[in-house]
Protein backbone atom coordinates (compact mmCIF):
# COMPACT_ATOMS: atom_id res chain seq x y z
CA UNK A 1 0.00 0.00 0.00
CA UNK A 2 1.52 3.37 -0.87
CA UNK A 3 1.28 5.81 1.70
CA UNK A 4 2.14 9.65 1.35
CA UNK A 5 5.64 8.85 3.48
CA UNK A 6 6.70 6.17 0.79
CA UNK A 7 5.44 8.74 -1.91
CA UNK A 8 7.36 11.38 -0.77
CA UNK A 9 10.31 9.46 0.12
CA UNK A 10 10.35 8.26 -3.89
CA UNK A 11 10.12 11.48 -5.42
CA UNK A 12 12.87 12.96 -3.13
CA UNK A 13 14.98 9.95 -4.51
CA UNK A 14 13.99 10.01 -8.54
CA UNK A 15 15.04 14.32 -8.22
CA UNK A 16 18.28 13.47 -6.39
CA UNK A 17 19.01 10.58 -8.19
CA UNK A 18 18.41 12.89 -11.50
CA UNK A 19 19.77 16.51 -10.46
CA UNK A 20 23.05 17.00 -11.06
CA UNK A 21 24.69 20.27 -9.58
CA UNK A 22 26.00 22.78 -13.03
CA UNK A 23 29.77 21.44 -12.11
CA UNK A 24 28.50 17.91 -12.33
CA UNK A 25 27.44 15.43 -14.91
CA UNK A 26 25.28 12.49 -14.46
CA UNK A 27 26.51 9.10 -15.46
CA UNK A 28 24.89 5.34 -14.11
CA UNK A 29 22.70 7.52 -11.59
CA UNK A 30 25.26 9.10 -9.86
CA UNK A 31 27.06 12.99 -10.30
CA UNK A 32 30.54 13.09 -11.32
CA UNK A 33 32.86 16.37 -10.86
CA UNK A 34 32.90 17.47 -15.13
CA UNK A 35 37.05 17.76 -15.94
CA UNK A 36 37.92 21.41 -16.41
CA UNK A 37 38.25 23.19 -20.08
CA UNK A 38 41.38 20.96 -22.15
CA UNK A 39 40.24 17.88 -20.53
CA UNK A 40 38.47 14.54 -21.51
CA UNK A 41 36.95 11.98 -18.39
CA UNK A 42 39.12 9.03 -18.42
CA UNK A 43 37.39 7.08 -15.61
CA UNK A 44 34.09 8.35 -14.14
CA UNK A 45 33.37 8.49 -10.82
CA UNK A 46 32.51 6.11 -8.49
CA UNK A 47 31.09 5.90 -4.85
CA UNK A 48 34.54 6.11 -3.52
CA UNK A 49 36.36 7.83 -6.23
CA UNK A 50 36.32 10.91 -8.13
CA UNK A 51 36.73 12.06 -11.81
CA UNK A 52 39.81 11.12 -13.67
CA UNK A 53 40.43 13.13 -16.14
CA UNK A 54 43.65 13.57 -18.84
CA UNK A 55 44.55 16.67 -21.20
CA UNK A 56 43.20 16.52 -24.54
CA UNK A 57 45.69 15.63 -27.32
CA UNK A 58 47.28 17.39 -30.25
CA UNK A 59 44.16 18.57 -33.05
CA UNK A 60 41.66 17.93 -30.41
CA UNK A 61 40.20 20.64 -27.93
CA UNK A 62 37.27 20.83 -25.17
CA UNK A 63 36.68 24.51 -24.95
CA UNK A 64 34.41 24.08 -21.80
CA UNK A 65 33.79 22.23 -17.97
CA UNK A 66 32.03 18.67 -19.61
CA UNK A 67 31.85 14.86 -18.98
CA UNK A 68 32.67 14.05 -22.21
CA UNK A 69 35.34 10.65 -22.38
CA UNK A 70 35.93 12.47 -26.06
CA UNK A 71 38.08 16.01 -26.98
CA UNK A 72 36.89 17.27 -30.06
CA UNK A 73 38.79 17.06 -33.20
CA UNK A 74 39.61 20.57 -34.17
CA UNK A 75 38.53 22.86 -37.40
CA UNK A 76 40.73 23.11 -40.29
CA UNK A 77 40.00 26.10 -42.26
CA UNK A 78 39.89 24.81 -45.62
CA UNK A 79 41.41 27.32 -48.53
CA UNK A 80 38.91 25.71 -50.76
CA UNK A 81 36.42 26.99 -48.90
CA UNK A 82 38.08 30.50 -49.08
CA UNK A 83 39.21 30.66 -45.46
CA UNK A 84 42.28 30.45 -44.17
CA UNK A 85 43.19 30.74 -40.25
CA UNK A 86 42.91 33.38 -37.98
CA UNK A 87 43.74 32.01 -34.73
CA UNK A 88 45.47 28.21 -34.33
CA UNK A 89 43.36 25.42 -32.23
CA UNK A 90 44.29 24.66 -28.82
CA UNK A 91 43.70 21.90 -26.37
CA UNK A 92 41.35 24.85 -24.77
CA UNK A 93 40.23 26.37 -28.43
CA UNK A 94 38.99 25.11 -31.64
CA UNK A 95 40.91 26.95 -34.50
CA UNK A 96 39.40 30.48 -35.81
CA UNK A 97 39.19 30.60 -39.36
CA UNK A 98 38.65 33.75 -41.35
CA UNK A 99 38.15 35.21 -45.12
CA UNK A 100 41.00 34.90 -47.20
CA UNK A 101 42.35 38.22 -48.63
CA UNK A 102 39.51 39.15 -51.58
CA UNK A 103 36.71 37.11 -50.13
CA UNK A 104 33.67 37.51 -48.17
CA UNK A 105 31.71 35.46 -45.47
CA UNK A 106 29.00 33.18 -46.49
CA UNK A 107 28.64 31.00 -43.34
CA UNK A 108 29.58 31.51 -39.83
CA UNK A 109 29.26 30.16 -36.22
CA UNK A 110 28.73 31.67 -32.77
CA UNK A 111 32.86 32.50 -32.68
CA UNK A 112 33.91 31.39 -36.34
CA UNK A 113 33.73 31.51 -40.18
CA UNK A 114 32.80 28.55 -42.07
CA UNK A 115 32.84 29.71 -45.49
CA UNK A 116 33.48 32.35 -47.68
CA UNK A 117 33.28 33.47 -51.67
CA UNK A 118 35.65 36.03 -53.77
CA UNK A 119 34.27 39.30 -53.89
CA UNK A 120 32.62 40.25 -57.04
CA UNK A 121 34.49 41.71 -59.87
CA UNK A 122 32.32 44.67 -61.86
CA UNK A 123 31.58 44.36 -65.68
CA UNK A 124 32.66 46.94 -68.41
CA UNK A 125 31.42 50.11 -67.57
CA UNK A 126 30.88 49.96 -63.83
CA UNK A 127 32.53 51.42 -60.81
CA UNK A 128 33.37 50.38 -57.53
CA UNK A 129 29.97 51.79 -54.97
CA UNK A 130 31.44 50.48 -52.00
CA UNK A 131 34.65 48.04 -51.58
CA UNK A 132 34.00 44.33 -50.09
CA UNK A 133 34.78 43.33 -46.79
CA UNK A 134 35.56 39.65 -44.62
CA UNK A 135 31.88 40.55 -44.14
CA UNK A 136 30.58 41.82 -47.52
CA UNK A 137 30.58 41.64 -50.77
CA UNK A 138 31.86 44.42 -53.33
CA UNK A 139 28.97 46.83 -54.48
CA UNK A 140 29.26 47.80 -58.04
CA UNK A 141 26.79 50.29 -60.27
CA UNK A 142 26.76 51.89 -63.64
CA UNK A 143 28.97 54.86 -64.94
CA UNK A 144 27.03 57.33 -66.40
CA UNK A 145 27.39 60.19 -69.32
CA UNK A 146 30.62 60.47 -71.10
CA UNK A 147 32.35 58.39 -68.77
CA UNK A 148 34.07 54.40 -69.03
CA UNK A 149 35.62 52.09 -66.14
CA UNK A 150 39.10 51.03 -65.67
CA UNK A 151 37.94 48.53 -63.03
CA UNK A 152 37.72 51.13 -59.99
CA UNK A 153 36.52 54.31 -60.75
CA UNK A 154 34.67 55.99 -63.76
CA UNK A 155 36.62 58.49 -65.94
CA UNK A 156 35.95 60.76 -68.41
CA UNK A 157 36.78 59.24 -72.02
CA UNK A 158 39.46 61.59 -73.60
CA UNK A 159 38.62 64.04 -76.79
CA UNK A 160 41.24 63.26 -79.47
CA UNK A 161 39.82 66.50 -81.56
CA UNK A 162 40.59 68.69 -78.14
CA UNK A 163 44.32 67.40 -78.18
CA UNK A 164 44.61 68.12 -82.32
CA UNK A 165 44.90 64.78 -82.75
CA UNK A 166 42.69 62.06 -84.49
CA UNK A 167 41.03 59.00 -82.79
CA UNK A 168 42.55 55.36 -83.69
CA UNK A 169 41.24 53.44 -81.68
CA UNK A 170 36.99 53.92 -80.58
CA UNK A 171 36.56 54.35 -76.92
CA UNK A 172 34.64 51.55 -75.21
CA UNK A 173 32.71 51.20 -72.12
CA UNK A 174 36.36 49.41 -70.26
CA UNK A 175 38.73 51.41 -72.05
CA UNK A 176 39.62 55.58 -73.37
CA UNK A 177 39.77 56.64 -76.73
CA UNK A 178 43.63 55.96 -77.85
CA UNK A 179 44.50 59.09 -80.29
CA UNK A 180 47.39 59.58 -82.34
CA UNK A 181 48.45 61.38 -85.15
CA UNK A 182 46.59 60.60 -88.49
CA UNK A 183 47.33 58.18 -90.88
CA UNK A 184 47.36 60.12 -93.74
CA UNK A 185 50.49 61.59 -92.71
CA UNK A 186 51.80 57.58 -92.32
CA UNK A 187 50.76 57.53 -95.56
CA UNK A 188 52.35 60.10 -97.68
CA UNK A 189 55.92 59.25 -95.70
CA UNK A 190 55.65 55.81 -96.69
CA UNK A 191 55.20 57.16 -100.15
CA UNK A 192 57.20 59.68 -100.22
CA UNK A 193 60.03 57.01 -99.21
CA UNK A 194 58.86 54.69 -101.51
CA UNK A 195 59.16 56.90 -104.52
CA UNK A 196 62.78 58.04 -103.63
CA UNK A 197 64.15 54.56 -103.28
CA UNK A 198 62.48 53.76 -106.75
CA UNK A 199 64.34 56.58 -108.21
CA UNK A 200 68.18 56.17 -106.69
CA UNK A 201 67.54 52.23 -108.10
CA UNK A 202 67.36 53.89 -111.65
CA UNK A 203 70.78 55.71 -111.91
CA UNK A 204 73.62 54.19 -113.56
CA UNK A 205 75.98 51.81 -110.87
CA UNK A 206 78.56 55.06 -111.64
CA UNK A 207 77.09 57.09 -109.52
CA UNK A 208 76.97 54.22 -106.68
CA UNK A 209 79.16 56.37 -104.59
CA UNK A 210 77.06 59.76 -104.77
CA UNK A 211 73.84 56.95 -104.35
CA UNK A 212 75.47 55.71 -100.80
CA UNK A 213 75.71 59.61 -99.99
CA UNK A 214 72.45 60.51 -100.62
CA UNK A 215 71.24 57.43 -99.03
CA UNK A 216 72.85 58.39 -95.87
CA UNK A 217 71.56 61.67 -95.44
CA UNK A 218 67.88 60.83 -96.72
CA UNK A 219 68.55 57.92 -93.66
CA UNK A 220 69.63 60.97 -90.76
CA UNK A 221 66.34 62.89 -92.06
CA UNK A 222 63.96 60.52 -91.91
CA UNK A 223 65.14 59.54 -88.29
CA UNK A 224 64.73 62.92 -87.60
CA UNK A 225 61.27 63.35 -88.83
CA UNK A 226 59.63 60.12 -87.34
CA UNK A 227 61.41 61.01 -84.03
CA UNK A 228 60.05 64.44 -84.30
CA UNK A 229 56.14 63.19 -84.68
CA UNK A 230 56.70 60.24 -82.15
CA UNK A 231 57.75 62.91 -79.42
CA UNK A 232 54.92 65.36 -80.36
CA UNK A 233 52.33 62.40 -79.81
CA UNK A 234 53.65 61.21 -76.75
CA UNK A 235 53.88 65.01 -75.54
CA UNK A 236 49.86 65.19 -76.54
CA UNK A 237 49.10 62.20 -74.81
CA UNK A 238 51.22 62.97 -71.69
CA UNK A 239 49.51 66.69 -71.65
CA UNK A 240 45.84 64.42 -71.72
CA UNK A 241 47.05 62.37 -68.68
CA UNK A 242 47.73 66.09 -66.73
CA UNK A 243 44.32 66.93 -68.07
CA UNK A 244 42.78 64.25 -66.47
CA UNK A 245 44.60 64.51 -62.89
CA UNK A 246 44.14 67.76 -62.47
CA UNK A 247 40.36 67.06 -62.96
Amino acid sequence: MLTLENFTVSLNFVMCACVCDRAEYEINGECCPRCAPGNRVSQHCTMDTSTTCISCLASTYIDKPSGLSKCLTCTICDAGQGLRTKAACTQFSDTLCEPLEGHYCIGKNKWSYTKALGHSKCNAGQFIKQRGTPSSDTVYDDCKGETYSNGSLCLPYTSCEALGLEEIKARTPSSDSQCGKSPAVVTILIIFVAVYIYKLQQRPRSNMGKMVYHNCWFVCFFGFFYELIHSYTITNKDENVNIKANN
